[in-house]
């Protein structure tokens, strides 16, 4: 797991999985899943996540050449819906009574990435 270290302190980490276990129709696509926290109290509410996010999207959209990605957010995690709702996921399905389903195309992404870049030049 990329871990993300900023000013020397460990911050959180992401990571992106090619294949996805929330996928259970076959289909054409390149999927993946990808997660990640930030786990300073510190850092958090700071920029830091979408920085982060938009590294880890970047990378797994134009390296992996991935075609959609696939999360799952705890309903509770209110600012991790929020974060992920303007990087552009978009509600897939529920998983279970905690847990709910995320899907971002790669066009969706591209679609709001500039716009992420240019409010974290504003934090």
């Amino acid at each position: 797991f990329p871990v993300t270290i900023l000013r020397g302190e460990w911050v959180g980490f992401s990571h992106v999985q090619i294949g996805s276990e929330l996928s259970q129709e076959k289909i054409s696509l390149k999927v993946g899943e990808n997660g990640g926290f930030v786990s300073s109290p510190k850092w958090q509410g700071s920029g830091i996540s979408i920085a982060i996010a938009l590294n880890t999207l970047d990378f797994a959209f134009l390296q992996l050449e991935l075609d959609c990605l696939r999360i799952k957010v705890n309903r509770s995690n209110v600012a991790a819906i929020e974060l992920n709702t303007l990087l552009g996921y978009s509600f897939r399905c529920s998983i279970n009574t905690e847990f709910d389903a995320y899907e971002l195309r790669k066009s969706d992404y591209f679609s709001n990435a500039n716009r992420m870049r240019k409010l974290l030049k504003h934090l």
